[in-house]
């Protein structure tokens, strides 16, 4: 039977299947420092011997699925890397997950539904354990593995690795997830602030000095609004800095940091000139209060790529696929400049100029013909008030030809394939930006912050669900739950109720045929 993926993690499922046929490591004693020192591969050696499958056993499905959620693994950390996996793993089943902001569980929490349920035998699961000591460590594990890909050392592919998925997960439920939620409430709060900061400044009267706008009811929710912006920033900004001083400049150096920097720069400025009342009849706080409203936006991308549903991350996305499709631009920017000098020249006369101003410069030209780009060339236009009217238009149809029809829609179909090849390994994708801000995370937590997280066990262990062993029932139903679709009516039904329902049609059809015969059989008589 070939093997279907749990939870549509199939490549992640693919590294914990190579681990059935593989021996169990010599010692669970080597720590990530002796694995480094004993071995001049240890990524290798990580893939082979780092994780070991240790039991399978039965598992009531529903403590599972509602630990599993969108993950394909659960993890929990012990003393000890032998235990009776059985209990040991029932026990942690039932107890509440760390979705609370002060980190305390409940044992004995169960999602089980009111009512009647149906009896099962339960969903085989398979249990291992990390062979690494400490892997959780702060700079252990994960954060050699995000070193090593900042500096071009490995592939995405080497987040998939058991062991590093294990630790991912184990950080993430365990603290990340909960403290990147207070980021992104800071981030709302710094997103509203400045967004009632632009509300408030567009009546503001700039030659007021800042104690007669104090005076203004606006003027207080534009001061009040920059001061929820500096409190909602200062927390990335100690995490940026922290960060450059961890990993230092050149593996910061990428496109979500610089954006990030230069979201800094621009708020600050925008809160020193309206505080100290600099330049603001030059229109530089306006621009730069602009250009801010769209860089904020970006930002919110740092939250979705890492929460299930929203890991589509627009800007890693976007930089893939303009890296793919640059050289092609570049020849789109060579054309269209090509395209303004011929009708700047063409427009030359100071009558046509006068009739045709858009071609009056050559700047104006480039911006007239990269809106044609997308809208055509209105070549009515073309014919008016000008010496040449032929030319005007041969090379208007020309373009709308060239461009229009032939180059735009070829860079369309580049740029989806690209993106096709770019998304094919989200889920990997996904597992990156988890541990980048895991890591990132840890860099910024004061030390006695991270103590009181207790997020550091001496072994970890793993539970994953074998998808080989799932009867089709509970395939079924757990691919719609992940997917996010809705099966059609067909698709959803069970072999069973598709068995009743033909029946029932057989029977119906049958009493229709009984009613017809006991109406013809009299008058037949």
């Amino acid at each position: 039977m070939a093997a279907t993926p749990l939870l549509l993690h199939e490549e992640e499922d693919a590294m914990w299947d190579r681990l059935e046929e593989r021996s169990s490591p010599r010692s669970f004693d080597a720590t990530i420092d002796d694995i480094v020192a004993e071995h001049s591969n240890p990524i290798e050696y990580i893939s082979r011997q780092g994780v070991t499958k240790v039991q399978e056993f039965r598992v009531d499905e529903e403590l599972v699925l509602s630990r599993i959620e969108d993950d394909s693994i659960v993890t929990m950390g012990a003393n000890t890397p032998f235990l009776d996996y059985s209990q040991a793993w029932k026990k942690e089943l039932k107890t509440e997950p760390y979705s609370s902001m002060d980190g305390r569980r409940r044992v004995g929490y169960s999602r089980r539904r009111r009512g009647a349920t149906l009896k099962t035998p339960g969903m085989q699961v398979l249990a291992y354990v990390l062979a690494i000591k400490y892997p959780c460590e702060r700079d252990g594990l994960l954060h050699r593995v995000v070193t090593l890909w900042m500096e071009n050392g490995c592939s995405f592919k080497t987040f998939a690795l058991p062991a590093v998925q294990g630790v991912i997960d184990y950080k993430w439920t365990r603290f990340a997830r909960r403290l990147l939620l207070f980021e992104m409430f800071l981030y709302l709060l710094w997103l509203v602030s400045f967004y009632s900061f632009t509300i408030a400044f567009q009546d503001e009267d700039v030659s007021l000095s800042l104690r007669e706008v104090l005076q203004t009811a606006a003027g207080k929710i534009a001061v009040c609004s920059n001061i929820g912006a500096t409190v909602g920033m200062i927390p990335f900004l100690i995490i940026e800095r922290e960060s450059l001083i961890s990993y230092g400049v050149r593996r910061w150096l990428s496109a979500w940091n610089l954006l990030d920097t230069t979201t800094y720069c621009i708020q600050i400025y925008i809160i020193v000139c309206h505080t100290c009342r600099l330049q603001l009849q030059s229109g530089g706080i306006s621009m730069a209060a602009a250009v801010l409203a769209i860089l904020l936006l970006f930002r919110l991308q740092y939250f979705s790529r890492v929460f299930p549903n929203t890991r589509f991350s627009f800007v890693d996305d976007l930089k893939a696929v303009l890296s793919d499709v640059r050289y092609y631009i570049l020849f789109l920017i060579i054309i269209i400049t090509g395209y303004a000098v011929s009708f700047h020249v063409l427009f030359r006369d100071p009558e046509d100029q006068k009739a045709h101003d858009e071609f009056s410069s050559l700047s104006k030209a480039f911006v007239q013909v990269v809106a044609w780009s997308f809208d055509g060339p209105e070549l009515a236009e073309l014919y008016k008030d000008t010496k040449n009217p032929i030319m005007a238009c041969i090379l208007g149809v020309s373009f709308a030809f060239i461009m229009g029809m032939v180059l735009i829609n070829l860079l369309i179909s580049l740029m989806t394939n690209s993106l096709d090849s770019v998304t094919a390994h989200e889920n990997l994708r996904s597992l990156l930006n988890r541990a980048i801000v895991i890591d990132e995370l840890e860099r910024t937590i004061p030390m006695w912050v991270y103590r009181r997280l207790d997020c550091n066990p001496t072994y970890l262990h793993v539970l994953r669900v074998d998808p080989d062993k799932l009867d089709t029932a509970t395939r079924d139903a757990l691919w719609p739950m992940r997917i996010g679709e809705e099966l059609s009516s067909a698709d959803a039904q069970s072999p069973s109720t598709i068995h009743d329902e033909t029946l029932r049609e057989i029977q119906n059809e049958l009493q229709e045929l009984r009613r017809l015969l006991m109406e013809r059989l009299p008058a037949s008589s």
